[in-house]
């Protein structure tokens, strides 16, 4: 199967949180027009924290706290939907209910305002203008568009965000928009070879690398204010589409899910599953229960409740990239197991559209031979045929052992 959506099963592995940021733009393509393009495949899984139903909460407007899911008993049948096909419906219905507008809360984790020389990046350049506010008013912008209430809260790994500089990002932000600020967000910790027990005159470290966890502090401090909650670093480019496709599959995952509660053997089935020996499937190399070749078998209501969609991460790259001008795309791993195919490709503007002249970094105009997925290979995932309405998705992780690997 070409058109693949990615999902991520938390079953034998926890989900990482995503590496340090790069200088390079970074963007995430819309899970429907997903394709596998080849067994190069970087990828990384990022997850999105969803709400389910709450209890009203009041609004108090001077501090923006915002209520929790509509009920629309009018939207999906009780039977077949639960609190994430409400959300859902309250994200696309239109015209939007200025009563009880969808509430979004979009983090942002930026570990530094300048660019430091490292990992492809000019020491000194201006990354919150020419990175970080692009994919700001891009997200933003197109949030506000289909009525939906939002506010931005910048995690900051610096310790000073200047009034002069937060003007800046005010400026970007359509009216209404809420801002808050995290400085000097930074955790600590002591080094790894004394984690477990420190020495008595040591000190805590600045953990740069531990930046990225930040964001569960915001979620746990306003879980009750919001209705959806995305959490990316500062140069992942998302949009409305990107959340609205994944309450989509998340909705279709849920109605598969009480599906399963309510049929009689407690598992959803494929038409024409093939119903295989256990025997002849293939042997798990990690101690899983089965390998990764299972691809229609009955699935459970509880192996339902850990699924969990995920988005694929890619990068623009010019022709000037070493990894393209010195051909090290030319035969990526497992091409032999998994032939490319050619008559394959992905539209790049669900994930990299771009203007001419181009803001900062950002490549204008890229086409699909322009876009690399990045970051995994086609070893640590494997693909499913889920029941309608989901269909054929890309399953990961398959087993532990996948060496997942890294640029």
């Amino acid at each position: 199967a070409h058109e693949l959506t990615v999902l991520c099963t938390m079953t034998t592995a926890a989900a990482a949180a995503p590496t340090s940021s790069t200088g390079k733009r970074r963007s995430i393509d819309l899970l429907h027009v997903v394709h596998v393009v080849s067994a190069c495949a970087f990828v990384i899984v990022l997850l999105v924290v969803v709400l389910s139903q709450q209890p009203h909460h009041q609004r108090d407007r001077g501090r923006r706290r915002l209520s929790a899911a509509a009920e629309d008993p009018a939207s999906v049948s009780s039977s077949s939907s639960g609190p994430i096909g409400e959300i859902l419906s309250k994200a696309t219905s239109q015209p939007p209910d200025p009563a009880e507008p969808f509430r979004i809360l979009y983090i942002v984790t930026t570990l530094s305002e300048y660019d430091k020389g490292t990992r492809g990046t000019t020491r000194g350049a201006d990354r919150l203008q020419n990175v970080v506010i692009p994919v700001i008013e891009d997200a933003i912008s197109s949030m506000v568009e289909r009525g939906w209430e939002v506010d931005l809260y910048l995690l900051c790994g610096y310790e000073k965000l200047l009034p002069d500089r937060r003007k800046l990002i005010e400026d970007a932000l359509p009216q209404g928009v809420g801002l808050e600020v995290w400085e000097d967000a930074m955790p600590l910790f002591y080094s790894k070879s004394n984690a477990n027990k420190p020495k008595a005159d040591q000190s805590l470290d600045v953990a740069s690398h531990g930046l990225s966890r930040q964001h569960r502090y915001v979620v746990r401090d306003k879980l009750l204010e919001y209705d959806f909650f995305a959490a990316f670093e500062d140069d992942m480019r998302i949009t409305a589409d990107h959340v609205v496709n994944y309450l989509e599959m998340s909705a279709g995952i849920e109605r598969l899910r009480i599906q399963a509660e309510n049929s009689p053997d407690g598992m959803v089935h494929v038409d024409g599953e093939s119903n295989r020996d256990p025997s002849t499937r293939g042997k798990s190399m990690d101690k899983a229960p089965v390998g990764n070749d299972i691809v229609d078998d009955p699935i459970s209501a509880e192996y339902l409740k850990r699924v969990i969609p995920g988005f694929v991460r890619v990068e623009v790259l010019g022709s000037s990239n070493p990894l393209v001008s010195r051909g090290g795309l030319d035969r990526p791993t497992f091409s032999e197991e998994v032939p490319i195919d050619k008559t394959v490709t992905i539209d790049p503007n669900y994930c990299c559209k771009e203007a001419e002249p181009g803001r900062g970094k950002m490549m204008p105009d890229p086409t699909a031979d322009d876009v690399v997925i990045w970051e995994t290979n086609v070893g640590a995932a494997g693909v499913r045929e889920y029941p309608e309405p989901i269909g054929w998705v890309g399953a990961m992780p398959v087993e532990d052992r996948a060496d997942v690997g890294s640029y």
